[in-house]
């Protein structure tokens, strides 16, 4: 329970603070917890929901299970996943839920827009459409004028 209540501090804590907090869940079983969940449930909302907090943990140990989780063939929790990979905003890890969105089916160029904005603050968005987005395969099903504006 403990670990639902913090959770959505980690997002605003940086530094030392946010280190210390994920030792906490870590040592109370928290992290464990939704690593399992995320791996095993046969519910949608409660691998989503996992993949979110992992994400929310920003634990360089957990980048491996949300990269799985994109994924996922319930696109909940993929969109979740691509959301936990841009918080931690790393540029790699920004290209692979890129290409990674851009192959599924499922993923409309609205949608696929609306990720990239949602975590804006993740990635320089400018930066990506002016000078990266030519780096991506883009598919067909995609307008690419209509992902810049």
């Amino acid at each position: 329970m403990f670990g639902e209540f913090i959770t959505p501090y980690l997002n605003d804590t940086k530094g030392d603070t946010l280190t210390r907090m994920i030792n906490i869940l870590r040592e109370i079983g928290v992290i464990k917890r939704e690593r399992f969940h995320l791996k095993y449930s046969h519910s949608t909302w409660r691998r989503a929901l996992a993949v979110q907090r992992l994400g929310a943990f920003k634990d360089v140990h957990n980048v491996q299970d949300i990269v799985k989780a994109l994924h996922d063939k319930e696109i909940t929790v993929a969109l979740n996943a691509a959301g936990a990979l841009l918080k931690m905003g790393d540029r790699q890890l920004l290209k692979k839920v890129i290409s990674v969105l851009l192959q599924n089916e499922l993923v409309t160029e609205e949608l696929f827009a609306e990720v990239l904005l949602k975590f804006e603050r993740s990635i320089n968005l400018e930066t990506f459409l002016s000078q990266e987005i030519d780096k991506y395969p883009i598919p067909a099903r995609y307008k690419i004028i209509n992902l810049i504006e």
